[in-house]
């Protein structure tokens, strides 16, 4: 660790932190000390031998990114338990009573710990050793982050739960002007019941970073030529989606990202999208609904949408593996069309990670 890791480490085991370090500056890697620390104090102490802690990360595609990542990266060996997604629906208290028992860090999505922790009880403030808030500043309003802390750890008037959170970009919805920064630094610190940090990182550190620079070879003739029948194929998966759910904009909407991942990747980059992506974006934006959203009608949707994930999902990974060019056919017939399965640009990028393996 660097010495403004460090720093933030320090801190954040003295007392509840705010840890603002900007994108790619290693906030994760500070979790992972933190978490490491309370796992050794935990397995040091009787009495909080049955306590957890939680990485609550805000989207689903995140879980299994950072459970691996504490997996990977934790000195003390670690159990740990990925929380996410419309299956925790069907969590009952033997369920998470089991799973509390057997792991030492949950990694979850908000709206997973906070229906365990304020709906159903499922678990205690008094079960918690450390609670890792990703990305905090999203923490706002009705927010399932932010009612973690005001409708649980907050109503628990004595507890020893450390709080720590991270953040690149606390400023997110401040406005412009340094009131508002002031403003909703004061705001977060008071919701964390926390002080927030900006460790200094030392200019050697970056002055030491290796930047390769890769051109991008110029593109197949038949990706560029496939854009109409890419969002033929795409509008008309989106088309089918049970009745109600998805309005003609946001049709349009997902047309224009399902252009955009198979410019950037291909014909497997659109395929992935379709069978894993798509669902997680419903998700999330289904719980967003659900919580913040100001009008019943918008909540009935996102409650509509959340009941109906399945058959979405379903729907995704049937059309993610049927035969795409011959789709493009039957849709746009007497235009034969192959299009490539990986665009030059994902090829070239695929080919510096295996380098970068090489050299590690």
């Amino acid at each position: 660790p660097r010495s403004d890791q460090l720093e933030a480490f320090e801190c954040a085991v003295q007392q509840n932190t705010i840890v603002n370090m900007k994108t790619g500056g290693g906030k994760t890697l500070v979790a992972v000390l933190v978490i490491d620390h309370f796992i050794k104090m935990k397995r040091r102490t009787p009495s909080a031998a049955h306590k957890v802690v939680l990485f609550i990360v805000p989207s689903r595609a995140l879980v299994p990114q950072q459970a691996k990542y504490c997996m990977d990266y934790c000195k003390e060996k670690v159990n740990v338990a990925q929380t996410y997604g419309q299956v925790m629906d069907a969590w009952d208290q033997n369920m998470w009573k089991t799973t509390l028992k057997e792991s030492d860090i949950l990694v979850g999505t908000p709206e997973v710990f906070r229906s365990a922790l304020v709906d159903k009880k499922y678990m205690r403030v008094d079960d918690l050793l450390l609670c890792v808030f990703d990305e905090c500043h999203n923490a706002v309003g009705n927010s399932p982050m932010a009612a973690i802390m005001r409708d649980s750890l907050q109503k628990k008037d004595r507890h020893n739960v450390r709080i720590l959170g991270l953040s690149a970009s606390f400023a997110n919805g401040a406005g412009a002007d340094g009131r508002g920064l002031v403003k909703k630094r004061h705001e977060l610190e008071t919701l964390f019941n926390a002080v927030m940090i900006s460790p200094e990182v030392n200019d050697r550190h970056i002055n030491n970073k290796q930047y390769i620079y890769i051109q991008y070879p110029p593109e197949h003739r038949s990706l560029l030529d496939s854009r109409t029948l890419v969002e033929t194929t795409v509008r008309m998966v989106f088309s089918q989606m049970p009745s109600g759910l998805i309005s003609a904009s946001d049709i349009e909407s997902w047309v224009n990202k399902g252009w955009a991942v198979f410019e950037g990747l291909g014909l497997e980059g659109l395929r992935l999208w379709l069978r894993e992506g798509v669902v997680s974006q419903l998700e999330g934006h289904a719980e967003q609904l659900c919580r913040v959203a100001d009008s019943e009608a918008a909540r009935q949707k996102g409650e509509r949408i959340k009941r109906n994930l399945i058959v979405m999902s379903l729907q995704l990974e049937g059309a993610a593996d049927r035969d795409m060019n011959g789709l493009f056919d039957a849709h746009i017939p007497h235009t034969p069309h192959t299009a490539p399965a990986f665009s030059n640009k994902c090829k070239q990028l695929l080919a510096l990670v295996l380098y970068l393996r090489a050299r590690a």
